[in-house]
């Protein structure tokens, strides 16, 4: 399933026999990848780690199988970090107010670890996006960035994430980091703004500064937008800036 906004953002969810497989951000590359290797000290994995035997043609999905395979990751392990990458890219999509999607039949993503129920998870999500209201204006979006301002009437649910919430880090990589959900991570830094002692800081960049690098770019032109963003998903694997016309 191909999910695109309004704006130009696209996700892929991968599913087999109705059950999800794997769902992704292309964008993030493999930096999604590094933030929840990050949550468990195993950040610098990646960079030890030859490419999967298995021709797995998704690079983020192939670097987790190849993980398994240097038993770095535990089958366990590897299961909640698809599961979190699941839920991120369902909120994602399930609080889009106007987008268009294209379904694609193809053989099914494998090797697979793992499957999900959608309509388990929706709803699970669903109802954290009715909640998320109540943040409203103080916290509208997962990448915005909290600080501490002081370290009195910090809740309990913080003090395992403390050392991150320096203005630089979003919601979206506490959660990462913490394997909580990103409203869990919300509701509690809305409990210490309203206690003054957090505050919101703009909105960070798109890629974290210390993975940023500059890449190839290439440009791809055609009349099937499901083709450019195949293309395009295809292009972000293989290290390159893509724009899709």
């Amino acid at each position: 399933l191909l999910v695109e906004s309004s704006t130009g953002q696209f996700w892929f969810i991968f599913f087999r026999n109705g059950q999800i497989v794997y769902s992704t951000d292309p964008d993030s590359n493999l930096n999604r990848l590094r933030d929840y290797l990050y949550g468990l000290n195993l950040e610098s994995s990646l960079e030890r780690v030859v490419t999967s035997k298995l021709g797995i043609n998704v690079l983020e999905y192939g670097q987790i199988w190849a993980l398994l395979e240097s038993r770095i990751l535990t089958p366990v392990q590897a299961s909640k970090i698809i599961h979190g990458m699941t839920i991120e890219v369902l909120f994602d999509i399930l609080s889009l107010c106007q987008g268009t999607f294209a379904f694609q039949t193809g053989p099914a993503l494998s090797p697979q670890l793992t499957t999900l129920k959608f309509s388990l998870l929706s709803g699970i999500v669903f109802r954290q996006l009715q909640a998320w209201k109540q943040f409203y204006p103080l916290i509208h979006s997962p990448d915005q960035c909290p600080a501490i301002l002081k370290n009195e009437n910090i809740p309990t649910s913080l003090h395992n994430i403390r050392q991150w919430l320096d203005g630089k880090t979003s919601i979206r990589q506490l959660s990462r980091y913490s394997r909580k959900s990103i409203f869990a991570i919300a509701k509690s830094i809305y409990t210490s703004i309203e206690a003054g002692s957090a505050s919101m800081v703009t909105v960070r960049a798109a890629v974290p500064t210390r993975f940023k690098h500059e890449a190839p770019r290439i440009v791809c032109i055609d009349d099937s937008m499901t083709i450019c963003r195949a293309v395009e998903y295809i292009l972000h694997n293989d290290g390159y800036q893509v724009t899709a016309i």
